[in-house]
């Protein structure tokens, strides 16, 4: 559908609750309480989900309770984004990677004034202007250098483009990349690419904003395409091969029909499904119009195309969730859930690993024997009844027994760091 209209924006920052702050505190590499390990798999299948954001800030926060909801072994690998709030820029989702674009850089300044629904200059970003691309690890580039042209002379505002990618953090950066198209259809579409264990892997994330599409340049590129691909947005077309409304076609739709069975490319959507509604009602006005294709050569390895109901998300856009067999190569990091362990096999078990409580302990290398023996029996115990979980969508506060287990270590090496061994430090050290 269009961009979403003021009324809607109100209503939504209304309901908008701060998601910045909530999550400002954490992220995956500061996380304690446990043995954070990095091992190499291999994924068989990855699953991306298509959403549209409506430009609305709460989207976001809908969004990030989906992907917490969702069962450990489907949530998505990749997320394609149409239509983002350009307060995204600055909103990491935890346990991914993102890739966007603007026409202007995109500065700190922006942030308080996106932040309250307005606008800086009440302008919108040169035409000509050097497209920036963005990843979460900080570094921008201009992907579309100026052709010796002179900047404008005007202050203009920075604008997140209409698509963007979020990349799971278990897919390596060195095994991905995302380019934002330059051409007719700047702003409009972005291409990622994902190495598997055969081929590349190319989806096109695709937002027609106000009927702007380039058909005919979108099909170029995807004619252009390394390895398999996949397309993926929010389309804006009604046709009979796809939507119950044919009485909405257009020379557009039908263009983008033709152009569709022309290619190598064939609808995976099932037709009706009701991909948009303007409210939970879905009687009242809905229309299939998100849509996904693929080459037809992979058309066997799609396990399915679906809706994937969430909170948030049963009205306006759904979540189309795609689910592909391909092998790649992850790195995925896991640490021990504690908050899962029973607090009394979590105290019975250390005495299976724990040193004997008359070991000597008269000598500085006894101390420091015995105390790595302490910790050592803490990792076995964990080890032995913490079920072990994938680093990615975290609670923000530690658990107690986490907390517990820290206090612990601290103890511990303080102890070990004391000068001098007293019956008093002996004492503590045997009722740890």
């Amino acid at each position: 559908m269009q961009a979403t209209n003021h009324e809607d924006t109100m209503i939504e920052d209304l309901e908008y609750m701060n998601i910045d702050e909530e999550f400002s505190e954490f992220d995956d590499d500061h996380i304690d309480g446990g043995e954070i390990r990095e091992d190499e798999t291999l994924l068989k299948e990855i699953t991306i989900w298509s959403v549209n954001l409506k430009g609305a800030p709460i989207r976001i926060r809908h969004l990030e309770t989906a992907l917490r909801l969702a069962p450990e072994n489907e949530r998505p690998r990749v997320l394609a984004i149409q239509d983002p709030p350009n307060r995204l820029a600055f909103h990491n989702i935890p346990g991914y990677n993102i890739f966007f674009s603007s026409d202007h850089p995109i500065t700190e300044e922006q942030y308080p004034t996106w932040r309250n629904g307005s606008s800086a200059t009440g302008t919108n970003a040169a035409p000509n202007a050097a497209p920036i691309s963005a990843t979460s690890d900080g570094t921008s580039g201009a992907t579309n250098p100026p052709n010796g042209t002179d900047p404008p002379a005007i202050a203009v505002e920075p604008l997140m483009h209409r698509v963007c990618f979020y990349v799971h953090k278990s897919i390596p950066t060195t095994s991905w990349k995302a380019i934002m198209d330059t051409g007719d259809n700047n702003g409009l579409v972005a291409t990622l690419q994902i190495l598997t264990a055969d081929r590349v892997l190319t989806i096109h994330n695709v937002y027609d904003r106000n009927s702007k599409l380039d058909l005919r340049a979108l099909f170029e590129r995807i004619d252009d395409t390394e390895g398999d691909a996949v397309l993926v947005g929010d389309f804006n077309l009604h046709h009979r091969s796809w939507s119950n409304h044919t009485r909405n076609e257009t020379a557009k739709s039908r263009d983008l029909y033709e152009r569709v069975s022309s290619s190598n490319m064939e609808l995976i959507t099932i037709p009706g499904t009701i991909t948009y509604s303007n409210s939970q009602d879905e009687s009242v006005r809905s229309s299939t119009i998100d849509l996904t294709f693929v080459n037809r050569t992979i058309v066997p390895d799609v396990v399915y195309c679906r809706i994937h109901s969430a909170p948030g998300f049963r009205s306006g856009h759904r979540i189309i969730e795609t689910k592909i067999t391909r092998f790649i190569k992850t790195k995925v990091r896991t640490k021990p859930c504690l908050d899962r362990v029973n607090p009394k096999t979590f105290q019975d078990k250390p005495k299976d690993h724990l040193p004997p409580m008359d070991e000597p302990l008269s000598t500085r290398e006894q101390i420091i024997s015995y105390l790595s023996k302490i910790i050592q029996a803490l990792r076995e115990t964990i080890r032995s009844v913490a079920p072990v979980i994938e680093i990615g969508l975290q609670r923000k506060r530690q658990t107690i027994l986490e907390k517990q287990l820290n206090d612990r270590v601290s103890k511990v090496t303080a102890l070990q760091e004391s000068p001098t061994i007293t019956p008093e430090i002996e004492h503590r050290i045997k009722q740890l």
